[in-house]
């Protein structure tokens, strides 16, 4: 949106950043209804709350992405990116630049069942 794209001064500073979101595919009822889903992985059992998860399924559809910048135009309104986890024409909420030491943590930790889901996949975008 043109009224926006000043905004976008100083982004091309940072290397990343975070961008909020409509998870416009998921915005229905049913979706805003589920709060439980299965775990998201192959051969994780058992079930998971939304607040627990990255489901797009919410009460609210919010999205939350990290991304790796490799150019801002701000006289077009462009970011560049290799990759976003989005649907094209996925409505943007808001956009924030991820500051390293302030933007993380050292003590973090996820539930098991996660951490066997993410080797699982490391290894499978490993034989690629």
């Amino acid at each position: 949106d043109p009224a926006y794209r000043a905004g976008l001064t100083g982004l091309e500073d940072f290397s990343h950043a975070f961008v909020l979101w409509w998870a416009h595919g998921a915005d229905s009822p049913a979706d805003r209804a589920r709060l439980v889903e299965p775990r998201p992985y192959t051969g994780s059992s058992g079930e998971v709350g939304i607040f627990g998860s990255r489901s797009p399924s919410r009460v609210n559809p919010i999205g939350l992405s990290l991304i790796a910048i490799a150019e801002v135009d701000v006289d077009s309104g462009v970011i560049r990116t290799p990759y976003i986890d989005t649907d094209p024409g996925t409505p943007v909420i808001d956009i924030k630049p991820f500051i390293p030491g302030y933007d993380s943590t050292d003590d973090g930790k996820i539930p098991e069942w996660l951490e066997q889901g993410l080797k699982k996949r490391r290894e499978t975008e490993g034989q690629r």
